[in-house]
C-alpha cells in the first residue's frame, strides 16, 4: 500500500465538538488549547461559528478574543483558520474579525434545513450572496448529501447536489452529515467530483 507524503489535518473540535458543551468553556482554556491543536501539526482549525441560533453560538460569544489571540499564533505557523457561516451578515463578521476562510452550510436537504431554519433554496442564496464578498475564501460544508437523518429524502439531495456541481465551481468543498441514511460507498453520486 502506498501511503501519502503528506496528510492535512483540519481541526473542528473548536467549533463542532465545543458548542455541544453544556458548560460555557472560559476564553483563556479555549486559547490554550486551540494553540496546542496548532502544535500538534494541524493544518487547518475551524475556531468557531457565526449563526443567529442562539444554540450554535453560545459558546462563541468570545469570537473576539479568540481570534485576537490565535490568528496572529496560527499564521506564524503557517495554520488556516476558518469559520462556519450560514449567510452574508455571518460571512460579513466572521471577515471583520479577519477570518476570511469560511464554511458555507448549505443545506441540499429541505428536511435537514428545517433544523437549521432555513431552507435549500435560501442556502443556495445565501452562498451566492456570499460568494461576491471580497477577500473570501469559501469551502462548503454540505448538510445531509446522502439523506436527511429526520427522513430519507437521498433522491432529492442529489438532485440538488447535481445542481450544486454546476453551480458551486470555484469553491472547496467537504461533505458533512453522512449519518445513517447512506454513505459515500453506496450512493452513486459521490461528492468528491465536485470540483474544488
Amino acid at each position: 500500500m502506498k501511503f501519502p507524503t503528506h496528510v492535512n489535518i483540519h481541526e473542528v473540535c473548536p467549533r463542532d465538538g465545543w458548542q455541544r458543551y453544556h458548560q460555557l468553556l472560559p476564553t483563556d482554556i479555549k486559547i490554550s488549547l486551540i494553540k496546542s491543536m496548532i502544535d500538534y501539526g494541524c493544518n487547518e482549525i475551524e475556531l468557531g461559528v457565526f449563526s443567529k441560533i442562539p444554540k450554535l453560538t453560545r459558546q462563541y460569544q468570545d469570537m473576539e478574543a479568540l481570534a485576537s489571540a490565535i490568528l496572529p499564533y496560527a499564521e506564524e505557523r503557517g495554520v488556516k483558520i476558518t469559520s462556519l457561516v450560514s449567510d452574508y451578515e455571518d460571512a460579513r463578521r466572521s471577515l471583520d474579525l479577519g477570518i476570511s476562510n469560511v464554511s458555507c452550510f448549505l443545506s441540499v436537504s429541505e428536511e435537514f434545513a428545517k433544523g437549521f431554519d432555513t431552507t435549500a433554496e435560501k442556502s443556495f442564496a445565501d452562498l451566492a450572496a456570499i460568494a461576491k464578498l471580497p477577500d473570501v475564501n469559501v469551502t462548503l460544508a454540505l448538510g445531509a448529501v446522502f439523506g436527511s437523518p429526520r427522513r430519507r429524502d437521498a433522491g432529492f439531495a442529489k438532485h440538488r447536489l447535481c445542481q450544486t456541481r454546476h453551480r458551486a465551481g470555484r469553491f472547496r468543498h467537504r461533505p458533512c452529515r453522512f449519518r445513517r441514511h447512506g454513505s459515500p460507498r453506496s450512493d452513486p453520486i459521490h461528492p468528491l467530483c465536485i470540483p474544488g
